[in-house]
């Protein structure tokens, strides 16, 4: 399952905005594959300070993603066995508005964390695991976020299981020389599980 994020950004004025499109996956019937995005759909954050510019803006507590990963009985560990969260663009860098101007990709980071659910590894799950800082790749690549073994054990809920979403915007890698204007990026997670069914796990 993936949600799109539209990221804009204005430099001198940096704005940067994400919106979320949900969309389906082929899944069996009576199972369930998905993201929601329960709060903090569409963001913006503009920068007009020299401070904000030279050293970034970290946007955290914004976007909170529900999953849900659930088989058609209801019983967990029957057909799932893992699932892992990935964040995408199919963009090379982050392009203005007009087209004209870019700014490079790794200006933009990304970082998950538990928000409700997911509560390390204990009793039957053995693996659980937040991925440091991350840098988009670019061109659809998937980079990992978060992978966890807990569907063996339970189903997947976005009314239990949620993960907060952080972006850090100019923090690593100056915005400092980069060209005025509004800026906007696609930034797609997605929702994969494994097993029986989903396929073989990684």
């Amino acid at each position: 399952m993936r949600y799109t994020f539209l990221f804009k950004i204005a430099i001198v004025f940096v704005t940067l905005t994400f919106s979320i499109n949900k969309c389906s996956a082929q899944i069996p019937a009576g199972f369930s594959v998905y993201t929601t995005a329960a709060q903090g759909g569409r963001i913006q954050v503009i920068f007009n300070k020299i401070d904000d510019i030279e050293n970034g803006i970290t946007l955290a507590y914004k976007t909170i993603l529900g999953l849900t990963l659930v088989d058609g009985d209801g019983v967990g560990g029957t057909d799932y066995t893992e699932l892992y969260l990935y964040a995408s663009t199919t963009d090379a860098s982050i392009s203005s508005l007009d087209g004209l101007t870019t700014i490079p990709l790794n200006r933009l980071e990304v970082i998950c964390s538990n928000a409700a659910g997911f509560t390390g590894i204990g009793g039957l799950i053995t693996k659980e695991t937040f991925e440091p800082v991350q840098s988009l790749t670019g061109g659809g690549t998937p980079d990992l976020l978060f992978e966890t073994d807990r569907p063996t054990s339970e189903d997947i809920k976005f009314s239990t299981h949620r993960v907060q979403i952080e972006f850090r915007v100019g923090v690593s890698n100056s915005l400092a020389t980069s060209p005025p204007g509004y800026y906007i990026l696609n930034v797609n997670f997605d929702l994969v599980g494994c097993g029986t069914w989903g396929g073989a796990c990684p």
